[in-house]
């Protein structure tokens, strides 16, 4: 979503200022999804804060340097750190 937001503005479009009920409508969001794909909830809640302010502060270094890398290395260690917390598939070969 960012990525492209940023791509097509030319990085003009700024950081939303967002209401504190926004972002806890995006935290439950987020931590109702991993708790839901086996994340244990304590770890859900932890991850979903992570994320918010990981992505958030993509965002902030994707526009004072006019890139969208720091919004596809977050991207790429968010979900490499959430399979971490999955449980194992079934039928998955170990490691």
């Amino acid at each position: 979503m960012w990525q492209e937001t940023l791509t097509t503005t030319d990085f003009t479009a700024g950081c939303p200022v967002v209401a504190a009920e926004a972002f806890t409508e995006w935290h439950d969001l987020i931590a109702t999804t991993l708790a839901d794909s086996g994340v244990e909830s304590g770890a859900a809640r932890s991850l979903a804060t992570l994320t918010i302010s990981a992505v958030e502060g993509a965002v902030i270094l994707a526009l004072s340097t006019r890139t969208v890398r720091p919004l596809e290395e977050v991207h790429r260690h968010l979900v490499e750190l959430v399979g971490l917390h999955l449980p194992p598939r079934s039928g998955a070969a170990p490691e």
